[in-house]
């Protein structure tokens, strides 16, 4: 039976390399008083993180060069590299018409006919290239304030009422180089993000398109320190009680009991923090930082021809007209960049033309 390799042969999930290395320092007092019935709590939480991590994955590629065959999107094997098609004339030592696929996959593999080339590349914090395999890195910190208060107070033995509120101010992360993307318009104003969502609305009750063109910049080029800004306002109250009722006869003792049953009810609001991986690893997924670069079609003359260009005759084949597949490099990019325009999209490229 005939068996084709693809792209879901390569792994690169298992195959890719990250590491995180995070140093976390922390300071945490609380404090309990009990005055009358009253008892108070108050305490406060300070907590800073600095993160180093880097990868050397991105759009299913990785910063070592990766040869694809079988995929059969580069190199076109025409029915001259067949054996003959069976049919109603030809049933003996001919290929199953629904073979034909598989037979072109087994072809390519054993010849080593190269398909795709493909490398993730990156850029450094002015987007200038990297040189190739170089992984994609930066250096962030972040810091997490919170403080509370609290009150239980035993107002009789059978009721209890908490009061409460947290406040926590969740820094924004602080990459050391400036390596962190800003979205801008065209002439570099930063872009709001409500105010842009505000507008697009707006235009659509008016029976209009609201559809700007956005750039994007890295964040040294913006003035600003932060990605976002902080948000100060993050206080959570919390209301509860508890109370225990005491039936000493009757249906009520008998389904309750004599102070043996509590009845809890509140009300609070919570905020969460975001995690390390939306601080360290999500924004160097932003536009610019990391891109995947591919040579379609490479040919035996070392040339990137395009989806289905080369054939069995004229496809690069390693080990016999080379060892590399010549894989386009990065080249710098102005700021403010326009994806689409500009080229720089975190994702394949197109072929290059030699």
């Amino acid at each position: 039976m005939l068996r084709s390799l693809t792209l879901e042969s390569l792994n690169t999930y298992s195959a890719r390399q990250r590491a995180w290395n995070d140093h976390r320092h922390g300071f945490r007092e609380n404090l309990s008083w009990l005055k009358g019935t009253h008892m108070l709590r108050f305490g406060g939480t300070l907590e800073r993180s600095g993160v180093l991590f880097w990868r050397n994955d991105g759009n299913v590629t990785l910063t070592q060069p990766i040869y694809n065959i079988a995929e059969l999107t580069g190199v076109s094997i025409s029915n001259a590299y067949q054996p003959r098609i069976c049919g109603a004339s030809l049933t003996a030592n001919c290929l199953p018409a629904n073979m034909v696929s598989s037979w072109n996959s087994l072809y390519a593999q054993a010849l080593g006919l190269v398909d795709s080339g493909t490398q993730f590349m990156t850029r450094g914090p002015d987007l200038s290239p990297y040189p190739p395999g170089t992984v994609l890195s930066n250096s962030v910190t972040y810091t997490t304030y919170s403080l509370y208060a609290t009150d239980s107070w035993h107002i009789r033995p059978s009721l209890t009422l908490t009061l409460g509120v947290n406040w926590t101010l969740d820094m924004p992360p602080h990459e050391a180089h400036g390596k962190q993307i800003i979205a801008v318009t065209t002439d570099g104003r930063v872009l709001d993000p409500i105010a842009y969502m505000q507008a697009r609305q707006q235009a659509a009750l008016n029976g209009r398109v609201y559809n700007p063109v956005v750039g994007f910049e890295p964040i040294n080029y913006s003035g600003r320190t932060y990605p976002y800004d902080p948000v100060w306002n993050n206080f959570a109250p919390r209301l509860s009680a508890a109370w225990s009722p005491k039936f000493s006869a009757g249906f009520l003792n008998k389904v309750f009991g004599d102070g043996k049953t509590v009845f809890r009810g509140g009300y609070a609001r919570l905020y969460d923090r975001l995690n390390g991986v939306q601080k360290a690893i999500d924004p160097l997924q932003g536009l610019g930082y990391g891109q995947s670069q591919v040579c379609m079609g490479p040919s035996s003359s070392g040339q990137c021809l395009g989806p289905s260009s080369t054939d069995p005759a004229t496809a690069f084949r390693i080990g016999v007209d080379g060892s590399a597949v010549p894989i386009p490099g990065l080249s710098g990019i102005s700021v403010p960049f326009i994806p689409g325009t500009s080229k720089v999209a975190n994702a394949n490229q197109p072929y290059t033309r030699h």
